[in-house]
């Protein structure tokens, strides 16, 4: 469009959606039911506005976002403060996510919200020492051999950008990081355990002893992660 007809580029610009409009718009059309439909706007539309800097700028959206879910603009401002610690970037409590086609929502578990946040990260800032010390580091902790191919959820990239700045050190995930390799290892001591279980059951006295092995090797990793 820019190399075709630069001016229509400009007035496309000028006259798209706000993200945040975007996705009050969209979960709007997957979902008709009011309750469900501002439980959805909590996890995804919130967030966005929750980053934004400029006080006037946060009211426009608050205002917005108040009437597009029927609410007062004091409802939206409270459910902001409320979830401000909660919901940041770098917490520790899962968040609840959505998939736009279908307009279902479900729970995340910590693995998952973590991994979702340092793929964002990666995409935000392409080709940064961040990034390449996140990728390491991702590699490292879940012993896969490439990356995941999906690209992140907008709004996981948006809130990225905006959590860690422009030229953000190499160090700066590394609280994240920690945190994701804590719940990587705490699923897979999980599952450990439950493989423990079902060998008892079977009364499978190999399989209960390199189950009995694995659970030791990821109890001493999950106390050298806490110390």
């Amino acid at each position: 469009i820019i190399t075709e007809d630069s001016k229509d580029f400009t007035a496309r610009v000028k006259s798209a959606q706000s993200i945040v409009e975007f996705f009050l718009g969209v979960l709007g059309e997957n979902e008709r039911d009011s309750h469900r439909l501002i439980a959805l706007a909590e996890r995804v539309v919130l967030p966005l506005i929750r980053v934004i800097k400029s006080p006037m700028e946060r009211e426009h959206f608050v205002q917005i976002a108040a009437r597009t879910l029927g609410l007062s603009p004091e409802a939206v401002r409270e459910t902001l403060g409320r979830n401000e610690e909660s919901n940041s970037f770098s917490g520790e409590k899962p968040l609840q996510a959505i998939s736009i086609d279908t307009g279902t929502a479900h729970t995340k578990s910590s693995r998952e919200v973590r991994e979702e946040r340092l793929l964002a990260i990666m995409q935000a800032y392409p080709e940064s020492s961040l990034a390449k010390h996140v990728k390491t580091e991702y590699l490292r902790i879940t012993e896969v051999r490439a990356l995941p191919m999906e690209a992140s959820p907008e709004s996981a990239v948006f809130e990225a950008e905006h959590s860690f700045g422009e030229g953000p050190s190499k160090s700066a995930a590394d609280e994240l990081l920690h945190a994701f390799e804590e719940a990587v290892v705490r699923e897979a001591y999980q599952e450990a355990v439950g493989d423990l279980r079902r060998a008892e059951t079977a009364g499978n006295a190999v399989a209960v002893s390199s189950a009995q092995s694995l659970c030791s090797k990821l109890s001493e990793r999950l106390a050298s992660l806490g110390q």
